[in-house]
């Protein structure tokens, strides 16, 4: 198995002038001169096609985190015959771009037309509305409140037999309860999970084979980075199969 080699921060592979095709179309091309279909590759590396199509089409949003990308793409170069370094040095690098480009995006989002002169003009007038509305609620004339007049006082005893019976049947407000779920997860493959229970904080786990996590709430949040990698039970209960290898699950119980 060859060495995956770190980039250097700041350093990113030589790419010539003329190649402006992103990462994504990089793979795609690699994988059509070869000849080889998606599916093969998906039933050869056991990654789910429609992970391998997100990473054809620069899909990120749809994709687990990058560690679990970097181990998909070793896999996919490898099938291809692709020299593995480069291919990860390609993403790394693609990816740095897209955080520049989206850092640049944001810097300039920022740029309003409100500068300068403006911009002290419109802090002026806030200043000046929220003197104006102090002093208005000084000189704001109180009315006194209205005498009300004292509740009668109605004598013990009062209450015949029908009324009190109602009474009773009525009784004290009773508090509607969360209903308490357990869920358990087993895991059989390498799977990265995030779960939110109730209004807890979310978790994070990585889960290798023979793992196995409980849990109890009355409302679970899922995303599982590997939907075979998992069996899931609730209050006993086995979900059945969550879906394929490679495979982003979101998913809300009960």
């Amino acid at each position: 198995m060859s060495e995956i080699k770190e980039m250097p921060q700041g350093e990113t592979p030589h790419v010539s002038d003329t190649e402006k095709e992103s990462f994504g179309e990089y793979l795609r091309r690699e994988r059509e001169m070869r000849g080889i279909p998606l599916e093969e590759i998906a039933e050869a590396t056991r990654i789910g096609k429609h992970t391998l199509e997100a990473i054809e089409n620069d899909e990120y949003k749809k994709l687990p985190p990058r560690v679990y990308v970097r181990g998909f793409l070793k896999n996919y170069a490898l099938y291809l015959g692709l020299d593995v370094n480069d291919v990860l040095l390609r993403y790394q690098s693609y990816g740095i771009g897209l955080e520049e480009s989206k850092g640049n995006t944001e810097i300039k989002a920022r740029r309003g037309p409100f500068t300068g002169p403006i911009l002290l003009v419109l802090v002026g007038l806030i200043i000046l509305v929220v003197v104006v509305l102090h002093f208005y609620k000084k000189s704001t004339v109180i009315t006194p409140p209205e005498k009300i007049s004292p509740a009668l006082e109605v004598p013990e005893g009062v209450i015949n037999s029908s009324e009190q019976s109602e009474l009773e049947k009525i009784g004290p407000p009773q508090v509607a309860k969360k209903e308490d779920f357990t869920l358990v997860a087993t895991c059989k493959e390498l799977t990265w999970l995030r779960i939110e229970v109730d209004d807890n904080p979310p978790m994070e786990y990585l889960l290798r084979t023979g793992d196995r996590v409980k849990w109890k709430g009355s409302k679970f949040i899922l995303r599982i980075g590997n939907a075979a990698g998992l069996n899931l039970t609730l209050n006993g209960k086995l979900l059945g199969n969550l879906g394929d290898s490679g495979e982003v699950l979101d998913l809300t119980l009960p």
